[in-house]
């Protein structure tokens, strides 16, 4: 049996060391994956935050508009209210909204509720009995003080409906956008309902 000198080994494995065949192959299959993954999760997270921005603005433009009526509200009034939220957010997305005159008893001490209405009924009303449970949201009123409470929940969806990326969680799934814009009446004096009370 004839042994190969180790200097031949060696040169050997010099040339083998040397060769870069096939290296960019195996430097594409690894980071295109990774490179899809962050762009998929950056553009995920983009939009949750672009969405969540315009649900807030949308919900502070519906509850301004709604502080500066003169007089009485009516329900038509909420109806047009609730349209233009359906135009201010995405398309694919249906607002629910919850419209409150809050007043204050200084007598009692106690938030009361002058009327309360969801114009597509997505939401429960608030009565006298519920609006205390949300007090922390609720401003300090001076006696026979009122102010509006407007409330939207929005459901979102993520993207292409990709929640995940190649089995890894990007932490953007299904989630429910819930504001709530406390606004001042303008008129400074309590925005009465006019017709028949939401139901």
């Amino acid at each position: 049996m004839r042994r190969l000198p180790l200097r031949r080994h060696a040169r050997a494995l010099a040339a083998f060391a040397r060769e870069e065949r096939g290296s960019v192959l195996a430097e594409f299959v690894i980071v295109v994956p990774a490179l899809v993954w962050t762009m998929i999760a950056t553009f995920s997270y983009w939009d949750v935050y672009r969405s969540l921005g315009r649900v807030e603005k949308a919900t502070y433009t519906v509850a301004d508009h709604l502080g500066r009526f003169p007089g009485a509200v009516r329900k038509a009034d909420l109806d047009g209210l609730q349209k233009l939220m359906d135009f201010l957010i995405d398309a694919d997305q249906s607002p629910a909204l919850r419209f409150t005159s809050v007043g204050w008893d200084d007598t009692k001490k106690l938030y009361t509720v002058d009327w309360s209405c969801s114009p597509s009924k997505a939401l429960p009303l608030l009565t006298n009995a519920n609006i205390n449970g949300i007090k922390a949201k609720l401003p300090t009123l001076e006696a026979n003080q009122s102010i509006l409470l407007v409330e939207t929940q929005v459901t979102y969806e993520p993207p292409l409906g990709i929640d995940s990326v190649g089995g890894t969680e990007i932490g953007v799934g299904q989630r429910v956008f819930r504001d709530y814009e406390l606004m001042p009446i303008r008129s400074g004096v309590r925005m009465p309902f006019e017709g028949p009370a939401c139901t």
